[in-house]
């Protein structure tokens, strides 16, 4: 009811989420191994089993795909983006989860668990407590930001 989505609208968006973060993902991780993918074809490199993924290219692709779908569909794009801000709160404590059972993320991944987790929380409650749209998503982006600064300051 938040963003005057539907079920269909709800269905949608997840399989765009989906998708666009599985293949968002690959697709930055491409970019920056392009010297080993460039003589690849373009099946291989789209492959998820053949190598890696770049957690961020997802989060960027996903924002310009619900975006695009906020504006064909014309829903509130601030509304959309906070639904959407908390799915990804919730995705990204199973992410982070991930890295840590698989040690991808350096020394930062309890750190990452521990915030991400406390964010997912935090933005489930606001989008019931909140009626200015644009709010989740702006602090759930600007966390995401510190996070990944931080990271990158602790790992250096």
């Amino acid at each position: 009811k938040y963003a005057g989505l539907s079920w269909i609208d709800c269905a949608l968006l997840w399989l765009i989420a989906k998708l666009g973060f599985l293949y968002g993902s690959r697709l930055l991780y491409i970019i920056q191994w392009w010297e080993y993918f460039a003589d690849k074809s373009v099946v291989y490199m789209l492959d998820l089993r053949q190598g890696g993924m770049v957690f961020y290219g997802g989060h960027i692709v996903v924002l310009l795909l619900i975006l695009l779908y906020a504006k064909c569909r014309k829903k509130s794009c601030f509304a959309v983006f906070d639904v959407m801000a908390a799915a990804f709160s919730v995705m990204s404590v199973f992410c982070a989860a991930s890295c840590m059972v698989s040690g991808c993320c350096g020394n930062t991944r309890m750190i990452r668990l521990v915030v991400y987790s406390l964010l997912a929380a935090a933005s489930l409650i606001a989008l019931t407590k909140f009626k200015h749209k644009g709010i989740i998503f702006g602090v759930t982006l600007a966390v995401y930001i510190l996070i990944a600064v931080a990271g990158n300051i602790i790992l250096m």
